[in-house]
């Protein structure tokens, strides 16, 4: 099953695949196979929360310049265009 949590301290949402039972999971292209125990989770992705401010300096320190933001007042959502110099 699935499971998303919020980690308040680090801003993101963590999903979590969650082991209904006790199994073992083989991959046979890998060449193995996972034991899990019932309840034990997987995380498979997170998605980080940044202020808008925050994330033009990232962009910034990685390289890139700000170009345009578009925010999403409601929803507490941004958009930002990047552009390499």
């Amino acid at each position: 099953r699935h499971l998303a949590r919020y980690d308040e301290q680090e801003r993101r949402i963590e999903m979590h695949l969650v082991s209904t039972r006790a199994q073992i999971v083989t991959i046979p292209r890998a060449g193995c196979s996972v034991s899990f125990t019932e309840g034990e989770t997987i995380w498979t992705e997170s998605s980080h929360k940044y202020r808008p401010g925050e994330l033009m300096k990232m962009g910034q320190h990685s390289g890139f310049r700000p170009l345009r933001q578009w925010l999403d007042r409601e929803w507490a959502f941004a958009q930002t265009l990047f552009v390499a110099d």
